[in-house]
């Protein structure tokens, strides 16, 4: 039975799922088996306590939770012969072992106890596993001792606990789900039934009080109490429940309880010669009380960091147990961990002088490789930006490929992950399947579960999950650097820190000199300003990828699934940058539209016209004789791109590459208008208008619109998600983008016929 870490949601690396197991024959009255009809009545799901193994504490809430999510579920939950993906039926899928249903009609809490019946189904009497109904439903009736049940549960998030002494008590347990109740030959690490409130030994003796004298002290008493011990019990009942304790609750119950008699007459006597002195409560220690009190302070400490130790190197409770009773120093428990993990990267195969740099260049190698084989771009980016570093012709520049890259090109991605294993010191990979290849490298979780020595580069940036993601990276920043995007050509790109309000000021043109007599003083005046407000927004939109991909060597996907998020980002960022022309919002200068006829920049319904000579002419005229903010300066703005929507390209492109005017006779009447202006066709307008086209100016002459970016991701960021139930990797992608006009003064719009 795997074990939950502590101060957060635990999971044994099955599928984020937690198991607690406990006899069946401790199911209470009314416990009956019938063979006839498959069913188990009235058996004991959980039982408030100590889950010893499991490093929290079962209390009432938890109790609740679980009979609430069995009850949520019209047809009970699925109930198994054990539990399939562990110890030796780690290969084996659950259905294997599926045997009916549990918690059918109404789960009830009774004395301390989740209660529930146990159906069995029809297809238990004939499984790959042979006739498990049989089985069952036999140890049921002739030896339920020997016969316990196991729920399988996700967890949520721990609930820390202190007691009234501000000990660290073990977190109570909690629930999101419960996912299946298994029936279990050992009812996990409690062959006495410790997950029951109480319970008295076979031969009905209590076991000797921690005191030797048959009592016991009221600190460790309310302690028991406080993680399941029956408010009621006798002192000899709760001696027995103490000496059934282990991992943090051992160690906490034996600190409260390793004064003996003897020794506390002693410090009576001390405290009472002794020089009272008052403490930080008031209260008078003698030395004795204070060194006492510091000793356990101390213990605490020594305990709380020697936990630290335990979850960082990935020990289990009956380890930090051991470390703590053995009195070593947290400093010589660090020492020999360190020695250790030595020990055990020395092992790894076919690793000798050098063999660190080797793993170290593993993950670029690998990666790079599988970008080899599916075609995607090696590009050079800019280390802050992450855009791509471009040549002199515009085009991404490209970098070599890592040098051992060549070695793994051809080896299927199943063949990749074992050579992975295979310098992690994996023993036996050579014979493992490929499922069983893809299982392992997929998770993380159960990697470490399963071979819990192989840590080395299993946490660093070289495990596989990172491979495959800086694969899918690779392959999104390439597609998302080798395409095309239109609103890049008349558009300005900029950024910004934070999502916060982003305030943008135009100011008016500089004054005209004007002369200046001699002795006289030169005149000075304010410019004028006005402000654009907006702020950026985040997409995004995930794809989930299945182990399949490496059973199956679809090298592909890691091509194909990148590009298609490449161009959704892309299609995002025009529909955000063009999004201005059609909304025509106000301005903050004046709260009139951006295009409006007091700003000299439109031509309504009915008043327009097609791209023409004439209507480019007028239209050039409008935009050159603009004036700036204060209406006195001339700005001579010169357009150089006609944005139309996609049923005008035509027109657009007869009129910007003929020779001649387009529809004239006269072979001499020259196109003034031939190459003068860029066109971008831009199909998002024709939802709106395909007769309305816009001219616009080179952002650097003035604003017309920008596109902003967050700062540090201006390319699409790809997030990844192990989801450990099913070994599948969920790929998200998000873009955070905003576009907005700054001024209209450098944009133009003509409605058409």
């Amino acid at each position: 039975m795997a074990k939950a870490k502590q101060n957060k949601a635990a999971t044994d690396g099955d599928g984020g799922l937690v198991r607690l197991s406990q006899p069946a024959a401790l199911a209470g009255d009314g416990f009956e088996v019938d063979a006839e009809s498959g069913l188990f009545k009235n058996v004991s799901i959980i039982t408030r306590g100590p889950a010893i193994g499991h490093g929290f504490d079962v209390d009432d809430k938890m109790l609740e939770q679980v009979a609430a999510s069995l009850n949520g579920k019209a047809k009970g939950v699925k109930a198994h012969m054990t539990h399939a993906g562990m110890g030796i039926f780690s290969d084996a899928d659950s259905i294997e072992f599926l045997v009916g249903r549990a918690a059918i009609g109404e789960a009830r809490i009774v004395d301390g106890q989740v209660r529930a019946d146990i159906q069995l189904r029809e297809y238990a009497r004939k499984t790959p596993r042979g006739d498990l109904w049989a089985f069952l439903t036999g140890v049921g009736k002739d030896d339920p001792d020997a016969m316990g049940v196991s729920i399988v549960f996700v967890p949520d998030q721990y609930e820390e606990r202190e007691d009234e002494n501000q000990q660290t008590l073990p977190p109570a347990g909690r629930v999101k789900d419960v996912t299946a109740v298994d029936f279990v030959g050992d009812a996990g690490a409690n062959p006495g039934g410790l997950l029951e409130r109480k319970q008295k030994q076979a031969d009905g003796h209590g076991r000797p009080s921690p005191h030797g004298d048959g009592t016991m002290n009221e600190a460790l008493k309310k302690y028991l109490a406080s993680i399941g011990l029956d408010a009621e019990a006798t002192d000899e009942e709760a001696a027995e429940y103490a000496a059934a304790l282990e991992g943090d609750q051992k160690t906490i119950a034996e600190g409260l309880a390793d004064k003996p008699k003897a020794d506390e007459a002693k410090a009576e006597k001390t405290k009472a010669t002794a020089k009272p002195k008052a403490d930080d409560d008031g209260e008078k220690l003698s030395a004795a009380d204070k060194k006492i009190v510091a000793t356990r302070a101390a213990d605490r400490a020594r305990f709380g960091e020697l936990k630290g130790l335990a979850a960082k190197f990935g020990k289990d409770i009956e380890w930090l147990g051991e470390q703590f009773e053995s009195g070593a120093t947290v400093e010589q428990v660090r020492t020999e961990i360190l020695k250790e993990q030595a020990a055990k990267m020395q092992r790894i195969s076919a690793v000798s002088v050098g063999a660190d740099r080797e793993a170290e260049g593993l993950s670029e190698a690998i990666s790079d490789a599988i970008c080899l084989r599916t075609r995607i771009g090696l590009y050079e980016y800019d280390p802050v930006t992450r855009l791509a570093i471009r040549d002199g012709e515009g085009r991404p520049k490209i970098r070599q490929a890592h040098k051992r890259a060549e070695q793994f090109r051809a080896l299927p991605l199943s063949e990749m992950a074992r050579q992975y294993l295979v310098l992690l010191g994996m023993p036996g990979v050579n014979s493992f399947t490929r499922p069983r290849i893809a299982d392992l490298v997929m998770s993380r979780d159960r990697l470490w579960r399963e071979f819990p020595g192989v840590i080395g580069l299993a946490q660093s940036t070289s495990s596989f999950p990172y491979i495959l993601e800086d694969v899918q990276n690779k392959s999104l920043q390439a597609a998302y650097a080798e395409a095309t995007k239109k609103w890049e050509q008349c558009f300005r790109r900029t950024t910004n820190p934070d999502f916060k309000t982003i305030k943008r000021m135009a100011l008016s043109a500089a004054p005209d000199l004007v002369e200046r007599e001699e002795g006289a003083e030169v005149k000075y005046y304010t410019l004028t300003e006005k402000r654009e407000t907006y702020h950026l927004v985040t997409y995004s939109a995930g794809i989930t990828q299945t182990r399949l991909v490496i059973i199956n060597d679809d090298i592909d996907a890691f091509n194909r699934i990148p590009a298609l998020q490449a161009n959704s980002c892309m299609r995002k960022e025009d529909t955000v940058a063009f999004a201005p022309l059609t909304a025509n919002a106000a301005m903050g200068e004046d709260s009139k539209a951006l295009f409006h006829a007091d700003h000299s920049n439109y031509v309504a319904s009915g008043s327009g016209a097609a791209p023409s000579v004439a209507t480019l002419n007028a239209a050039r005229t409008a935009m050159r004789t603009q004036k700036d903010i204060k209406g006195e300066a001339l700005l001579d703005i010169t357009p150089v791109f006609l944005i139309a929507p996609a049923a005008l390209e035509g027109t657009v492109r007869s009129l910007l590459e003929s020779e001649t005017v387009p529809g004239t006779n006269q072979g001499h009447s020259k196109n003034i208008w031939k190459g003068e202006l860029t066109p971008i066709i831009q199909p998002r307008l024709d939802a709106t208008s395909i007769t309305g086209w816009y001219l616009a100016a080179l952002y650097n002459q003035i604003d017309t619109i920008e596109v902003c970016f967050l700062e540090g991701e201006e390319v699409p960021q790809l997030k990844t998600e192990t989801v450990f139930d099913t070994g599948d990797v969920k790929y998200a992608v998000t873009h955070t983008v905003a576009a907005k006009p700054i001024d209209f003064r450098g944009l133009y719009f003509n409605y058409g016929v």
